[in-house]
């Protein structure tokens, strides 16, 4: 009988050895588990061709009546890096805005299976969301030792929250991603809406300049407002050249997930 620990969640990269997956489960038995698989067919390192949609949709099925917990497939790009840490990402940052009890401490990836680049993604996305890994050795090389490791992640420094420059650069970087795209004036007034900010005409310059040079926003001049019209001949928006556009680049993205991390970057 597997014992169930209490609002864990499991978060692993499926491959050609589902078994890795397997042995994390019987570790530890979590409330939930999302696997991250492939689509089409590939030929793996074993020589076999694996139908990944169908093995990882039997698998969970499988996972489901033995462990007693609920499996969520989850498809990825199995090369490309920015795929996978945005899924493992959206996952933890879903699952604790859908469940205010849930800790980071409840996550656990298993980062054993797929490809390298799924794993060096959801090793990345580890460190980002500050939660814990496992790697599931080989059991023919791991005589005397225990099959699942859990990874010496280093713990990251968390935003101090008091009030300094990095505190105001984690709710910029909030603010942008809630909004998805804005102007300068628009990001201004909305921090200064922000009950955390204490000088409400704090400038946001300093801010905006560390998320720049860290390529975690985009800041290009000129803005299309959501009411401006057509050019009849180009078919092109007129464009406010007196404005400009924030938003947040791929890498942005993650880290907008996770401010507090930007407390890091200061």
């Amino acid at each position: 009988m597997h014992k169930k620990s209490p609002i864990m969640i499991q978060i692993a990269t499926f491959g050609s050895t589902p078994i890795v997956v397997t042995r994390g489960l019987e570790w530890k038995v979590p409330e939930k588990l999302y696997l991250l698989y492939t689509g089409g067919k590939h030929k793996a390192e074993d020589g076999k061709l694996h139908v990944y949609p169908k093995e990882a949709k039997e698998f969970i099925k499988n996972a489901e009546e033995r462990f007693k917990l609920k499996g969520e497939l989850v498809l990825v790009d199995a090369f490309d890096i920015n795929s996978v840490m945005h899924s493992i990402l959206k996952i933890i940052s879903d699952e604790r805005k859908q469940n205010p009890k849930i800790t980071l401490d409840d996550f656990v990836v298993n980062l054993t299976g797929g490809t390298k680049p799924m794993v060096a993604a959801a090793a990345t996305a580890v460190y980002i969301a500050n939660v814990k890994a496992i790697y599931v050795h080989d059991e023919k090389y791991t005589k005397n030792q225990e099959i699942v490791k859990i990874l010496p992640v280093p713990k990251r420094p968390i935003n101090d929250d008091k009030g300094n420059t990095s505190k105001t650069t984690s709710i910029v970087l909030e603010k942008i991603n809630q909004m998805g795209k804005c102007t300068h004036n628009m990001l201004r007034d909305k921090v200064r809406e922000d009950r955390r900010i204490k000088k409400k005409n704090q400038r946001i310059e300093h801010s905006l300049k560390v998320l720049s040079d860290r390529q975690l926003i985009s800041i290009e001049k000129g803005w299309i407002a959501s009411n401006a019209k057509r050019n009849p001949y180009t078919g092109e928006y007129k464009k406010d050249t007196r404005q400009v556009t924030i938003q947040l680049t791929e890498t942005g993205k993650y880290f907008a997930q996770f401010p507090d991390l930007v407390g890091n970057l200061e």
